[in-house]
């Protein structure tokens, strides 16, 4: 794994979401996962680098205490890498960098989910209110075909009385004419 360097941490793209609006929450943790790794890796480079000065220091005390003499007068340890003294801060910085980004990720993936679960609640809502709009519509318009069918079932019953009534009456009066006998 390649070391990650301060301009890759600062110019780093994280792939949007395709369903969301924010970042992909796997892929910040992926980036930050490796930023630790850096780190760690900095770090023991850093530590493996200062036991060795450590190492050639006393080995040149060794050597100039042994009493050889020293051909050309040794100077200050010079170093391999510009900043490596600044590598501590850089790494503490890119640290407080990457715990930035995260917390700010954090929020952000909270506030969106509030965000969703309030939108979410007031589309429930109005679920709701269009289900009791339509039950209500439905209900009075069954209650108006009640109404119709029992105002029909009672002209039915009316015109059941009436023939009856009719019936009996034209019954009667065929019997009457045959009580009477046949008239000539």
């Amino acid at each position: 794994m390649a070391i990650l360097t301060i301009d890759d941490i600062l110019h780093h793209e994280f792939p949007r979401t395709k369903f969301k609006e924010g970042f992909d929450p796997d892929a910040v943790d992926a980036f930050l996962d490796r930023v630790i790794e850096s780190m760690v890796l900095l770090q023991e480079e850093n530590t493996e680098l200062k036991s060795k000065l450590e190492a050639a220091e006393r080995r040149l005390d060794e050597v100039g205490d042994g009493g050889m003499p020293v051909a050309t007068p040794v100077s200050a340890p010079v170093d391999v890498e510009p900043h490596t003294p600044a590598e501590p801060a850089s790494a503490t910085s890119m640290l407080a960098l990457a715990q930035r980004v995260h917390d700010e990720y954090v929020r952000d993936g909270r506030e969106e989910g509030d965000r969703i679960i309030a939108e979410s609640r007031e589309q429930a809502k109005d679920i709701v209110r269009k289900a009791e709009t339509e039950r209500d519509g439905v209900l009075e318009n069954l209650a108006q075909q009640r109404d119709e069918l029992e105002g029909t079932i009672e002209g039915l019953k009316t015109f059941e009385r009436d023939y009856r009534s009719q019936v009996r009456s034209h019954l009667e009066s065929l019997l009457g004419n045959l009580e009477q006998g046949p008239q000539n």
